[in-house]
């Protein structure tokens, strides 16, 4: 009885003073630290093998691209906003009040903004109060 006790008080102190790691389980196995992988270089390829070529990028394809995104993205949500969705206008308030994707207009800011909190956004309000300190 008294082996059992000591043994069950060292285990208890060794869980406490080792790291958490070291369980009584894998008490008697090596603790190895773990590295990282090392990097390794890129295959040549075979020889004999042909080489495959990436497609060349153009930039501007890139950028056409984005801005056909940018410019659907904006017709979405003035279409939600103009349906009534809170969220939508006071998002189109903000694009208006930074000038996003559409010429800077305060005014229209403000009409987005007042519409965004007649139907609940509660971020409107604040944002509102930011528009009258830049007028």
């Amino acid at each position: 009885m008294k082996f059992t006790l000591l043994a069950a008080c060292i285990l208890c102190a060794l869980t406490l003073a080792v790291p958490a790691q070291v369980t009584a389980r894998n008490l008697t196995r090596k603790v190895v630290p773990q590295t990282p992988p090392a990097q390794t270089a890129p295959r040549a390829a075979a020889p004999g093998a042909a080489a495959v070529q990436q497609p060349a990028v153009d930039p501007a394809k890139v950028q056409a691209g984005k801005e056909e995104v940018e410019r659907k993205r904006l017709e979405y949500q003035k279409k939600r906003a103009e349906e009534g969705s809170p969220i939508a206008q006071f998002d189109m308030g903000l694009r208006y009040m930074k000038g996003d994707g559409v010429e800077k207009n305060l005014e229209l800011a403000e009409k987005w903004f007042t519409l965004a909190e007649k139907n609940g956004n509660v971020h409107a309000t604040k944002q509102l109060a930011e528009l009258k300190k830049l007028k």
